[in-house]
């Protein structure tokens, strides 16, 4: 913002422009997962899929209209630039997500993931949207099944999650939490604070899908005295919690995500 005080008259004859000098700033960048991705380019596409202004998103605050546009291009629209043997390595080099990126110009095609066809604006959507479907259903009685799944961490965070799918089968995580250095105690307080908020038209009945590991492993008392597991600590507890081991085979997980 420093750049764009308007140092410089302007002295054309655009009656739209400021008199202290045109307010523009061009950026140009690849589409790798940045802060420039975070905070701009990120918000300015879920404006332009769903129409809703987030609190990222740079607009001028009396119209609301974004302040900012974004111009995406891939390589070839760049060709009359460079030379075809540039190109031609270009094509040669990068494969997978690195040609998706750096010839297609296509964001969130990132290095590394389980998932290549992840995309946030495609499998996000804002939680208000999702507790509007939620209680749609439920207001109009439609078919949906709501669920929890839980892993318990020591030294990684301990993981929980709220979620529903609909009667066309698709899956939504509405809620939860993933945060480090909880006892058993908090994690149990947090679990019932969370379904208090999705009390209404929810069935607690069904079991907590966790992993079977946990199952296994043993927690001390604050005494430091006597182990037992994990789920016996939980269900021993005024919490009451009732868990059942989920099937922990990571491939056929990503198989079966990835199918959804």
């Amino acid at each position: 913002m420093g750049r764009l005080r308007g140092s410089t008259p302007y002295k054309g004859d655009d009656e739209t422009m400021p008199m202290t000098g045109p307010r523009y700033m061009l950026l140009t960048l690849n589409p790798t997962a940045n802060w420039c991705y975070k905070r701009l380019v990120k918000p300015y596409h879920h404006w332009r899929a769903t129409g809703l202004v987030g609190d990222d998103l740079l607009v001028d605050r009396t119209t609301l209209e974004p302040i900012i546009e974004i111009f995406e291009g891939s390589t070839y629209e760049n060709k009359h630039n460079l030379d075809p043997d540039f190109i031609a390595g270009l094509e040669s080099t990068y494969r997978g997500q690195m040609r998706e990126r750096y010839l297609m110009g296509k964001w969130a095609a990132y290095e590394g993931l389980v998932y290549p066809a992840f995309g946030v604006e495609t499998h996000f959507i804002p939680r208000q949207h999702m507790i509007s479907m939620l209680n749609e259903a439920i207001r109009s009685n439609s078919l949906f099944q709501n669920f929890e799944i839980f892993d318990y961490g020591q030294a990684v965070p301990s993981c929980y999650c709220i979620g529903f799918v609909d009667y066309r089968g698709r899956v939504f995580i509405i809620d939860g939490f993933h945060r480090a250095n909880m006892n058993i105690d908090q994690i149990g307080e947090r679990i019932l604070e969370l379904r208090e908020q999705y009390m209404d038209g929810m069935s607690w009945d069904n079991p907590i899908w966790a992993d079977p590991a946990i199952f296994r492993r043993t927690v001390i008392d604050g005494k430091g005295k006597g182990g037992t597991t994990t789920i016996k600590k939980l269900l021993a507890d005024r919490f009451e919690l009732n868990f059942y081991p989920g099937q922990n085979d990571k491939l056929s997980g990503i198989a079966k995500v990835t199918d959804y």
